[in-house]
């Protein structure tokens, strides 16, 4: 579970992005709609495991990843969740 709490969040954001290209790049209208359901269910998936993974009493961030962007200017990607924005991942998913 340590790769699912670390890549949660950039899964999340960037599956919407995958899978709309994919649906985009398909022909049967039948076809699009299940794609769009299906894909739906990844992001809300996630969201309900991140909510019963969170430790609400240990507060603070969870989910955290910080990963090297632009090494020549010391630029970083950091990503965590709190309490407070928890909910409305799950909200929005």
């Amino acid at each position: 579970m340590e790769f699912l709490n670390q890549w949660a969040l950039p899964i999340l954001i960037l599956w919407p992005l995958l899978s709309s290209i994919l649906v985009f790049l398909t022909k049967s209208e039948k076809l699009n709609k299940w794609g769009s359901v299906l894909a739906s269910l990844l992001p809300l998936g996630l969201s309900i495991y991140m909510l019963a993974a969170y430790d609400y009493a240990k507060g603070g961030m969870a989910f955290v990843i910080d990963v090297p962007w632009i090494p020549a200017i010391n630029s970083n990607i950091h990503l965590g969740v709190d309490n407070l924005s928890l909910p409305l991942i799950f909200l929005t998913a």
